[in-house]
């Protein structure tokens, strides 16, 4: 028996040592650990009381909510066309207008739907009904817009007007008589009869209106691009330009009254008038997703739905929104590991998630803001930081169990203020790269050339001076001393005195610059929607990769001066183990899928992040 065992044991040895070998020389791999969910990108909204809702969407996404908004149910309209307008004139009877001409009618609260001929296959925005049986629709194509006319409840349609090189995006009639329609180039136009004649409205503007809401024969407002409010009080005879304190696109309106109105834009634009928009109150510290939808009710109570799948409301009127419903998984902007159990990642509408497990699970995080982050770093287990859109930063000292805002000294000189005496945060405030060197310093880089640099972990910033108005992306260092920062235009700076001073480099292109990574104080690359640039004299002197591709590169990271990776738009990965003079494409399947960063926190696991909340895992 000791014969046996004496014998077992160096064979036992032999094989648990072979199967480790095994393991260790096994080709590392990428994997997904979490999976991407299917993309909900939402365009309208109709709430007819407190209680009954709909929401449209893409690819023939319709759900309906008898209990506001806490729940919503999907339902099959037999279609994959891009559904742009929903309309309800009461519980019962409603419309939807989309792609290729689609019009579609229920009559029983949108539990079913019938299609109807529209006699045009171009895209339709807009529908609105005044009666169960007269109602029009709007829309067109590149190079016409059209108006179409039902008196039939929507069960056939006749073509009332043609507007040559002019897509009509809104109508919007307040009886049988009065209407308007507005769309791009400043186009509007005004019936009197009906829509027996139509003619076109001097507005003064030649910039595209995407939407208009009219209170009464005479008061009405039209939004669109750049900020764009233009109102009137005769009818739509005249018109005036109004201060919406915003440069973002404006895409929906609606008034209750002569007084009070909302308008709802890109990068989450919230805005509120209770003077007939003799002043619009800014309301700051909400999503900074693009808002396509709005709906009121009353004057408390509304509903706003975004392109990334939320569903927001508010029962103060405005002043506050919340997320009510996440239809799609958000999108992860942001990865970092600090060793192989502790990880987090950060994303759409301030997600945050975490695991102590390698990956294997992942949890979320309470977060104390709603708009987007960027991007996250840890200093340790415990000490870490996430910054975004509104000139966000938060902070951790607990491992991500509570996360509170930083805000002493990060702002925008530039930065609007409002009647309200609010900040006007519109996408020109926005902090999208946070790196520190330990738990106490720091830098942020983001807005108009802006770089802020701390000392005590977050508490207190101060702004460094580099000497560009480009939007900066990307910030890097190596030491406390030595850093880079890359942005828009081409940019990249560096310092050696810890950011006192930011000297100019040449890039050589003029392309945004998305991301930026040293693996020493000489090797290093950059890329963005101008491919990979490397260099190795610190920056000095930057030459151009053939990395196979135009797809631009959101994520750059180096285990070493040789071996390094990439990721990108279209589920793009790229591997160079020869510092870069040579990029591999490796194909994981996921071509319609952005990834947006990737880490390692020691050379060997590698992990990326992209849209629709994918998770990927590189290693053995």
């Amino acid at each position: 028996m000791i014969r046996i065992i004496r014998y077992m044991i160096p064979l036992m040895a032999v094989i648990l040592l072979g199967g480790c070998i095994h393991r260790e020389t096994s080709p590392p791999r990428w994997q997904i650990v979490r999976s991407p969910g299917e993309e909900r990108y939402l365009t309208g909204v109709s709430f007819i009381d407190e209680r009954h809702g709909w929401i449209i969407g893409r690819n023939g996404f319709l759900q309906r909510s008898f209990d506001g908004g806490r729940s919503w149910k999907m339902v099959d309209l037999g279609t994959k066309e891009d559904l742009y307008d929903i309309y309800f004139l009461n519980d019962q009877l409603g419309w939807i207008v989309g792609g290729n001409g689609l019009i579609m009618r229920t009559e029983d609260g949108g539990v079913s739907w019938k299609r109807f001929p529209s006699g045009v296959n171009c895209e339709l925005r807009s529908v609105q009904f005044v009666t169960s049986n007269i109602g029009w629709a709007v829309g067109g194509g590149e190079s016409t817009g059209v108006i179409l006319a039902s008196r039939d409840g929507g069960r056939s349609w006749i073509k009332q007007a043609k507007f040559h090189a002019t897509e009509l995006y809104s109508v919007d009639f307040v009886d049988e008589k009065h209407g308007w329609a507005c769309g791009l180039f400043g186009t509007l136009v005004k019936t009197t009869d009906g829509g027996k004649t139509w003619r076109r409205v001097k507005t003064g503007v030649n910039e595209s209106l995407f939407d208009l809401d009219f209170v009464n024969e005479t008061t009405g407002w039209a939004v669109g691009v750049f900020g764009l409010i233009i109102h009137t009080e005769d009818g739509g005879k005249t018109w005036q330009r109004q201060d919406s304190l915003t440069t973002h696109h404006l895409w929906s309106v609606q008034f209750a009254d002569e007084k009070e109105g909302w308008i709802a834009g890109w990068e989450g634009v919230t805005l509120h008038t209770t003077d007939g928009g003799n002043s619009w109150f800014f309301i700051p510290n909400q999503v900074s997703t693009n808002l396509l939808g709005l709906s009121f009710v009353s004057r408390k109570k509304g509903w706003a739905v975004s392109q990334n799948g939320l569903v927001l409301h508010t029962e103060d009127g405005g002043i506050t929104w919340r997320i009510q419903s996440r239809l799609s998984k958000p999108s992860l902007k942001a990865v970092w590991f600090v060793d192989d159990r502790y990880g987090w990642a950060v994303g759409d509408g301030g997600i945050i998630l975490h695991t102590e497990d390698g990956g294997r699970s992942w949890s979320e995080q309470r977060s104390p803001i709603q708009n987007d982050l960027y991007s996250v770093c840890f200093a340790d287990r415990l000490n870490g930081w996430a910054s975004g859109d509104m000139a966000t930063v938060i902070h951790t000292s607990d491992g991500g169990k509570s996360w509170e805002v930083q805000v002493s000294g990060l702002s925008n000189p530039e930065l609007k203020i409002g009647r309200d005496g609010l900040p006007c945060f519109d996408g020109y405030n926005n902090l999208y790269d946070i790196f520190f060197i330990d738990r106490n310093e720091g830098w942020a880089a983001g807005f108009v050339g802006m770089v802020f640099h701390t000392r005590d972990g977050g508490r207190t910033w101060e702004r460094q001076q580099v000497p560009t108005e480009q939007t900066l992306l990307s910030i890097y260092f190596i030491s406390r001393k030595i850093g880079w920062v890359a942005g828009r235009g081409g940019v990249i700076f560096k310092t050696t005195d810890g950011g006192e001073t930011w000297i100019p480099l040449f890039s050589g292109i003029s392309e945004p610059i998305n991301a930026i990574y040293f693996a020493d104080e000489k090797h290093g690359w950059a890329g963005g929607f101008g491919g990979i640039i490397a260099t190795s004299d610190g920056g000095e002197s930057w030459h151009q990769e053939q990395i196979g591709t135009s797809d631009p590169i959101w994520g750059i990271y180096f285990k070493d001066r040789k071996v390094g990776w990439a990721v990108g738009t279209n589920g793009l990965i790229l591997q160079t183990e020869d510092g870069g003079k040579s990029w591999m494409r490796v194909d994981v399947g996921m071509r319609r899928t952005w990834l947006y960063d990737l880490c390692s926190p020691d050379g060997r696991t590698l992990w990326a992040v992209g849209s629709l909340g994918l998770i990927m895992r590189y290693g053995s």
